[in-house]
């Protein structure tokens, strides 16, 4: 007896410790917030200062995460103090600028600068997850009843209770879209595509088999091209749960429903122009990825 009485007795202090402990970091990243200075050494350039606050500007970063304040103690630091990071100081220095601007900016004031695109901006980017933080996009309403929801960066659950087109809009930006994936709900109407130009106000008709649309018909298992009808082999089956995924590649476009494929060769008219992702739906569907075209 006495020793179930001293194993609980030990468990019960243990359970004060960790409380504790939680308790202690709890403030420790409250005493860590947004007002900090924090001095790094970005590649080299050393006391640069910054605020807590603009390094955690994106909450569901890697930047975000990594200055939250709770591994500051394990932040590799150089022989003054400073915390370093190991990248380009000139790129980092730009992506900061833009940070720096967007903790600023007001709803009354132009739009931060974007930095520039270049394929190390691009990988810099991509490394702090901060890629649609900076060049976001947004799921528009063109025709129908249409409820659009955003889950997070680049993700939106669509429920449409009547015949209706939404379609994906590049925010303050205009990188090309090269690939994305959908999860399937419940549907009666699902075309998954493109449009070749800016899409005309007011004309629900806009998404369908003419010269500047091109598309994927769930339903009736069949490629549009932009100018003829290609009957899939084997039939593209999608039911609740399927992912439809969408790849651009040198030799064209590509569709895939589960594993399922069906192929289609590019244009010059659909390379040169640009392109809007739409879906003409009735239903439920979720966009759960997004890819842009690489940087040269």
């Amino acid at each position: 007896m006495k020793a179930l009485d001293d194993r609980v007795k030990e468990l019960d202090e243990r359970e004060k410790e960790v409380s504790r402990r939680e308790k202690l970091l709890e403030t420790a990243l409250k005493g860590a917030e947004a007002d900090d200075v924090l001095s790094l050494n970005v590649g080299g350039q050393t006391n640069i200062a910054v605020s807590r606050r603009t390094l955690t500007l994106f909450e569901d970063s890697v930047l975000a995460a990594q200055f939250s304040g709770r591994w500051d103690d394990s932040l590799p630091k150089d022989k003054e103090g400073n915390i370093f990071i190991d990248q380009d100081p000139a790129l980092f220095l730009e992506l900061l600028s833009f940070l720096r601007a967007t903790n600023s900016h007001t709803i009354h004031a132009s739009d931060p600068p974007l930095p520039r695109l270049s394929r190390a901006m691009d990988i810099l980017l991509e490394y702090y997850h901060l890629t649609f933080c900076v060049f976001p996009v947004v799921m528009c309403v063109h025709s129908g009843n249409v409820d659009v929801k955003e889950e997070g960066l680049c993700r939106f659950s669509v429920s449409a209770s009547t015949p209706s087109v939404v379609y994906l809009g590049q925010k303050n930006h205009n990188r090309g879209i090269a690939g994305f994936s959908i999860v399937v709900g419940k549907y009666n109407e699902l075309k998954i595509g493109w449009y070749a130009y800016e899409i005309p106000a007011g004309d629900s008709n806009c998404f369908g088999e003419n010269n500047y649309s091109m598309f994927l018909d769930l339903v009736g298992s069949f490629v549009w091209d932009g100018s003829s009808r290609k009957v899939c082999e084997p039939p593209l089956e999608a039911h609740e749960g399927s992912v439809v995924r969408f790849e651009q590649t040198k030799n064209g476009w590509s569709w895939s429903v589960d594993g399922g494929s069906a192929k289609m060769e590019s244009t010059n008219r659909w390379a040169n122009n640009p392109q809007t992702l739409l879906i003409a739906m009735k239903g439920d569907c979720q966009i759960s990825e997004i890819l842009y075209v690489k940087v040269a």
